[in-house]
């Protein structure tokens, strides 16, 4: 059969044009190995939810001409899937992220670079979280403290409630919302403890419920400040040198430069000043006593050289002690408030008669300066301990006028000395250290027992060039200790392991060297709470309860 000419052009062209398809085909494909990779375009949702459906759409310059293949594959995964299109489909998305990864082929056996898509996913479940505290500081024990919470769902659902619950508690409890705001407050009328711990959680309209939020907060010990000579109406806030508890009372007397005497009411802040000693000198000591019949007494000791005994109800001074070889250092009263007694910087002792003010006797206790009494009853008679400013310790029977032990208990003078049934002694000083002392009186001895030294371990601050130990006192039950320093430190004593369980510090250390650091302390009757006088001017009060029982 004969073709005509024109069949035969026609197959020609339709040969030709197939041949020059395919030339334009490979003109397309990139001249390199290597494929341009996949583009991410979008994930929806963009933050995934878990157990939720999510898709990512994706783009390849070749996609559309059919020239690639996508893929995809779990991230750590070594076997890759066909996309069938650029949509990448997941019914549930994982629990914690979502990572995945996507490339290109060709028939050429060809592979992009891989895309990685790592998301981090959410829970369904409502989120609750804190947004602020009252005070901003954190709780400060002994007042109010509040927390203030928001709740939302990653949803868009409303939220039911916010509940909270005590750390062991099984049974939870709804907090009120503030009106008209999606936020939700706790309260604690009082904090009693030194660290605040709480839990919360939200509730949806669905009723799914979000993991459980555990707050915590470390309670700071310092419970109140008071200036108590800008209370009592002074423009100026002199430091203080010594304070002493009322007994059965809520009240204490205080003194320090520039002649300052007076109490503070320690529970409500009231402030009276007494005046009577030279605004010229300081008031080195101040002690306190209640009689049997409810009478309250102070004794303070000045610079000026005299003792003044103060009627605390009255508010003014009974009776003037003189005779001293200068300044009054010490004082003290025996625990029945017979005697009083003040020690001076000559190192003489002298026992005076509460009631009359008459002078009984006089005790030649050291050649330095005294600087701390103590005085307690041990069968009938009036035991004094003192501490002087050439490193040694003085016991006394002062009711017979005898000399039990001498001790050298520091390396330059003793400022700090506590007594606990008179079985124990603690004492600090110059040294870095405090000692604690097994009182064999009727051996005429003390016996060191443990040195208690504030090491870095402990998370104490270094030590500044003025940190003399400056009191000391028993809890109690005589199994812990406070002392005070001219570092700024207030420190909680573990006696039987000689271990600080607690280190508490002055507020604001940015003080010049004399206005740094405490001078005094006492503790309550309880052992819940010391009190300080601190060179700055201000009585302060810490909690030191919560001590571990043995």
């Amino acid at each position: 059969m004969k073709r005509h000419p024109i069949v035969w052009w026609g197959l020609f062209a339709s040969l030709w044009l197939i041949g020059e398809s395919g030339w334009i085909i490979d003109a397309r494909l990139p001249a390199g190995d290597v494929l341009p990779p996949p583009h991410i375009v979008s994930v929806q949702p963009y933050t995934p939810i878990a157990g939720a459906p999510v898709k990512v759409i994706l783009a390849h310059p070749w996609a559309s001409a059919q020239l690639v293949q996508l893929q995809w594959r779990w991230a750590g995964s070594e076997q890759w899937q066909l996309l069938t299109s650029c949509e990448w489909h997941l019914l549930q998305a994982p629990p914690e992220k979502l990572h995945v990864q996507f490339r290109a082929t060709d028939a050429h056996g060809r592979s992009s670079p891989v895309v990685e898509l790592v998301r981090p996913t959410i829970s369904p479940r409502p989120l609750v979280r804190v947004v602020g505290i009252e005070p901003p500081e954190g709780p400060v024990y002994g007042h109010p403290f509040a927390v203030q919470l928001v709740a939302q769902s990653p949803l868009l659902r409303t939220i039911h409630t916010v509940q909270w619950r005590y750390p062991g508690e099984t049974a939870w409890k709804t907090l009120p919302a503030l009106a008209g705001k999606p936020h939700w407050v706790w309260k604690l009328a009082k904090v009693t403890s030194l660290k605040v711990s709480v839990e919360f959680r939200a509730v949806d309209e669905r009723g799914d419920v979000s993991s459980s939020l555990l707050a915590s907060w470390d309670v700071s010990p310092l419970v109140a400040s008071f200036p108590v000579a800008q209370l009592g109406g002074l423009r100026e806030r002199p430091s203080l040198h010594a304070l002493a508890l009322v007994p059965k009372t809520t009240r204490l007397v205080f003194a320090g430069d520039a002649g300052l005497v007076g109490w503070l009411d320690w529970q409500t802040g009231e402030v009276k000043l007494w005046p009577g000693h030279s605004a010229e000198h300081p008031v080195w000591d101040i002690a306190a006593i209640t009689l049997p019949d409810g009478r309250m007494l102070a004794l303070s000791g000045s610079q000026d050289g005299t003792a003044r005994l103060w009627d605390v109800q009255k508010q003014k001074d009974e009776r003037i002690l003189t005779g001293h070889r200068g300044s009054v250092n010490a004082v003290a009263f025996s625990p029945d408030g017979k005697f009083c007694f003040t020690g001076d910087s000559s190192g003489r002792c002298t026992m005076w008669e509460t009631a009359t003010g008459k002078q009984v006797r006089e005790l030649e206790m050291s050649t330095g300066p005294i600087c701390v009494l103590r005085a307690w009853l041990q069968n009938g008679d009036v035991i004094l301990a003192a501490g002087d400013a050439d490193k040694n310790v003085h016991v006394w029977n002062a009711s017979q006028g005898d000399r039990i032990a001498v001790q050298v208990a520091d390396d330059e003078l003793v400022w700090a000395l506590a007594h606990a049934s008179g079985k124990n002694l603690l004492t600090g000083g110059k040294s870095p250290m405090a000692r604690y002392w097994r009182a064999l009186l009727e051996k005429g001895a003390l016996r060191l027992h443990r040195e208690l030294f504030p090491t870095q371990e402990h998370g104490t601050r270094p030590w500044y060039a003025d940190s003399n130990f400056t009191a000391a006192e028993f809890t109690p039950d005589e199994k812990f200790a406070v002392t005070c320093d001219r570092s700024g430190r207030l420190i909680l004593w573990e006696l039987e392991g000689g271990r600080p369980l607690r280190v508490m510090y002055q507020p604001n250390q940015n003080l010049w060297e004399d206005r740094r650091g405490f001078s005094d302390l006492v503790l309550t009757a309880d052992g819940e709470f010391a009190l300080t006088a601190d060179r700055d001017g201000y009585v302060r009060v810490w909690y030191i309860g919560e001590r571990p029982v043995r």
